[in-house]
């Protein structure tokens, strides 16, 4: 006596469904977050002034692994008048890291490090802001998570120094 094989039960078949409504609610919600660049590179800006220095950091709220990501570094009077002849720019060893670095404009006179911060100095030659592009891209082997970064800023011959903290948030 021959059987015929049964098909799936009714509870399995809604299963099935549920389970490709599901699939399908998350592929459309992960293209429409993906078309709208929320998965992307986003900026901010911190800044901070004592004294007569202004510093300003544009800096990567957001970013994932191998997206191009900017750091700038802008330093100016607060009343627009001439910087102290040699500045002093401090960032932590542990920030840079996380990038894979293309270049650093314009170039300091000096560079030092002592493992935990990186120190560049700079001629200002009498100018009133001076402007510093980081250029680079965030590893392609970064972890995710928060990263904490600062910049200090001082003149030695002002007596001044300011600090900017922000963090850039690393997504997978």
């Amino acid at each position: 006596m021959p059987t015929e094989p049964t098909g799936p039960t009714a509870r399995w078949d809604r299963f099935e469904r549920v389970l490709r409504a599901v699939t399908t609610v998350v592929v459309v919600g992960v293209v429409v977050l993906a078309i709208t660049g929320a998965l992307g590179l986003r900026t901010a800006t911190a800044s901070q002034h004592d004294g007569d220095l202004s510093v300003e950091v544009s800096h990567a709220s957001v970013s994932r692994p191998g997206l191009p990501t900017p750091l700038t570094i802008t330093v100016a009077t607060v009343d627009g008048s001439a910087l102290p002849a040699e500045l002093t720019v401090e960032i932590p060893r542990s920030y840079l890291d996380l990038f894979d670095e293309n270049g650093l404009a314009p170039e300091p006179d000096a560079v030092a490090s002592d493992g935990f911060t990186e120190t560049w100095t700079y001629s200002t030659a009498g100018e009133s802001i001076l402007s510093i592009d980081f250029d680079a891209r965030l590893q392609p082997n970064a972890q995710w998570g928060i990263q904490r970064g600062w910049i200090t800023v001082s003149a030695q011959d002002a007596g001044a120094a300011v600090r900017v903290d922000f963090e850039t948030r690393v997504m997978p």
